[in-house]
């Protein structure tokens, strides 16, 4: 049996609501997922709707258009666009089934898909919960991560923690490009059981590594920021930097789940931290938001 999956529309045009229409110039704009589409045709306001070229919008989503004139009418076939999802469901399956099922090699097999950029083999290592964090990233990215250079040559994985419940590994990452240098990035990633599978449920990176030699805090006697300074080579992305203590951010003691309060906090400790995804005050020392905090020493 033939598989097809067909969308007939008797007119050359039609209104579709999920682009974004842009009426302040006199000019309507087509935009699809953030990028705007030329049209040999300019889409057209009629009552209080908005009439587009059809053919732009079907293949900029990966379907197939056609006019079949004895019916007079637009066919869309988007076979080949469910094909490709239902490629990625099948290889997400094949993952599951084919991955290692130890903590190790969990780490190895998603360290791997850094180096590939393979945004799936990545995605499918992650647990639910993460998973839902990073879809629209992976998405966003046509899921290959990274950047062609520099690139990923090598990595080392250490292992820094470990209980029944949770196992954390250290993962370097060095880096290359065409001129021969080298530089390396670290990250954190931590796993735990879901349902019989260890899967990476958090992933820190080190932003800032020092120790605290500034403590500000409220009228009310919160503490609100600690300024981290290296006195050694950078381990971090910054060698020292500003950082907010906000409601959300978690504080551990080590590489372990102990969590700890932002009164533990005291001059003189070592701490790792791994700042929230967003813009941050990029004066220097810069200024962000920890997402955790870690008390290394």
């Amino acid at each position: 049996m033939k598989l097809r999956k067909f969308i007939i529309i008797t007119a050359s045009v039609a209104a579709l609501s999920f682009a974004s229409m842009t009426f302040a110039d006199p000019v309507i704009k087509l935009v699809l997922n953030g990028k705007e589409l030329k049209t040999d045709v300019a889409p057209i306001p009629a009552d209080n709707r908005v009439m587009v070229p059809i053919r732009v919008i079907s293949e900029a989503l990966g379907a197939k258009i056609d006019w079949d004139a004895e019916t007079n009418s637009v066919i869309i076939d988007s076979t080949e666009l469910e094909a490709r999802k239902m490629q990625i469901s099948r290889l997400e399956e094949a993952i599951k089934i084919l991955a290692p099922q130890d903590q190790l090699g969990v780490v190895k097999t998603w360290a791997e898909g850094v180096k590939i950029r393979n945004g799936v083999l990545q995605y499918t290592l992650m647990s639910p919960e993460l998973q839902k964090q990073m879809y629209d990233y992976f998405v966003s990215m046509g899921w290959v991560t990274g950047t062609s250079s520099p690139w990923v040559e090598n990595y080392e994985i250490t292992e820094k923690y470990k209980s029944e419940k949770a196992y954390t590994y250290e993962v370097d990452f060095i880096y290359t490009d065409s001129t021969g240098a080298k530089f390396t990035e670290k990250q954190y990633i931590t796993l735990r059981n879901f349902d019989g599978r260890w899967l990476i449920s958090n992933i820190e990176n080190a932003d800032v590594v020092g120790k605290i030699t500034e403590l500000t805090f409220s009228k009310d006697n919160k503490l609100e920021k600690i300024f981290v300074e290296s006195d050694e080579a950078p381990i971090g992305t910054y060698d020292k930097a500003n950082v907010l203590i906000g409601e959300n951010t978690k504080i551990y003691k080590g590489y372990s789940d102990e969590e700890l309060k932002p009164s533990d906090l005291k001059k003189g400790m070592k701490v790792q931290v791994d700042f929230v995804d967003g813009p941050m005050i990029m004066i220097y020392p810069p200024q962000a938001e920890a997402n955790v905090i870690r008390v290394i020493e």
